[in-house]
């Protein structure tokens, strides 16, 4: 028995934001060469007025048109986010009265950015194999947007807002997960943050005022703050490590694996895990162009792409791997 990805569904907002337009509003930025390092030429933006909550519920409703009757069989949902509609109650809980589910039904939400889905798929696993639950929607949704400053090109020109739903089961067949693992680097902790906003620092006149950075981003202490460089580094030395040790041990090699498909986070960075892993290019699975970096929906996205396109199919073995914010990281082995 192994927790199989039943089905995918997932929602992006319908406001797109090209490249040329970002040009436009800035024109000092050297938006070419920024482009080389990202890969991203449209990100997809949440109205004001839309939630990580309203993104995953479009997904979760595109899963059930697809599943009739799914809703009705489902006795869990997980939802992974960090852009909570409220400080509590937590996301899974908006969205169970959203959906009109029983009051059976487990809710769990797991606040975990760009390694959520995996490490989400291990805590499901664990629910699944113990007994606890049959059937899970997981929903991963983000609105980095709204934590963004639209004067800082480190992370302006790379976040999209987007939502998606997997439905998540038991397979009585070799299709599935065959192994998992995650790891943490709590040194890296402020690689990617928001410093204030909330208990640590509360908001005040101080924290949301805007500061410029060396580079000349500007931002306020309550907006997303990333070192791409650090992130960069603990990618490099850490997810390649963990992909080549979780092969190993399942006797497996690169050339055993159909398709890898890793957290879109940036050009440069699956420009590096192709190289670091020695992946042949075709195997390394690529959506950011389009979508760019939707955070914890990323992979998920990747893969409903990826079998929409061909690329993937039933029955072929692949890699997963998620890491970001922790600094956290996770991959896994699957059939699908």
């Amino acid at each position: 028995m192994r927790t199989q990805i039943v089905d995918i569904a997932y929602y992006l907002p319908e406001r797109t934001e090209s490249n040329t337009e970002l040009s436009r509003k800035n024109p000092a930025w050297n938006l070419d060469m920024v482009v080389q390092k990202t890969g991203v030429y449209t990100r997809y933006i949440a109205d004001s007025e839309q939630t990580a909550v309203d993104l995953g519920q479009r997904a979760v409703d595109r899963l059930a048109l697809r599943n009739p009757g799914l809703l009705d069989h489902i006795d869990g949902l997980i939802f992974c986010s960090v852009t909570e509609d409220y400080q509590f109650p937590r996301n899974s809980y908006v969205l169970h009265e959203r959906l009109n589910l029983p009051h059976s039904v487990f809710c769990l939400d797991i606040g975990l950015a760009c390694s959520g889905f995996v490490y989400a798929l291990a805590v499901a696993h664990g629910l699944l194999h113990a007994g606890v639950l049959k059937n899970i929607i997981l929903v991963t949704a983000d609105t980095y947007s709204k934590c963004i400053s639209e004067k800082d090109r480190a992370t302006k020109l790379l976040f999209s807002d987007g939502a998606a739903a997997t439905w998540l089961g038991v397979s009585g067949s070799s299709a599935g997960l065959i192994d998992i693992d995650c790891g943490s680097f709590g040194k890296g902790f402020d690689g990617a943050w928001v410093p204030a906003g909330r208990a640590r620092r509360p908001s005040s006149v101080d924290t949301l005022c805007e500061r410029e950075d060396a580079s000349g981003n500007i931002r306020t202490l309550e907006q997303l703050h990333m070192d791409g460089k650090r992130m960069l580094a603990m990618v490099g030395s850490l997810v390649p490590k963990q992909v080549r040790q979780l092969l190993q041990r399942n006797g497996l090699t690169v050339e055993d694996i159909d398709l890898f498909v890793f957290h879109q986070a940036s050009k440069l960075v699956l420009d590096s895990l192709e190289k670091l892993l020695r992946l042949p290019y075709d195997k390394n699975f690529r959506n950011l162009t389009e979508v760019g970096n939707i955070t914890s929906a990323s992979i998920p996205v990747a893969l409903k792409n990826a079998l929409e396109d061909g690329r993937l199919k039933r029955g072929d073995r692949i890699v997963i791997s998620g890491f970001g914010a922790g600094f956290s990281f996770g991959s896994a082995i699957l059939e699908m």
